[in-house]
């Protein structure tokens, strides 16, 4: 799901106007296509960062 920026943006914009009655719900932000496009390819970006062994050290 993730590794597809139009599978995050059909995500995004699938979310109902108004929310899902008794649920928390990510609200409906009315992205422009550039604004949606830039978020999605910004999470695809941080979800490939490989964060296995952060941090480096004891010392931070």
């Amino acid at each position: 799901f993730w590794h597809s920026t139009d599978a995050i943006k059909g995500f995004i914009m699938s979310r109902p106007k108004d929310g899902i009655p008794g649920r928390r719900s990510m609200p409906q932000f009315n992205f422009n296509d550039e604004e949606l496009t830039a978020l999605a390819e910004f999470l695809k970006y941080v979800s490939e960062i490989n964060t296995a062994g952060w941090p480096p050290n004891i010392q931070g």
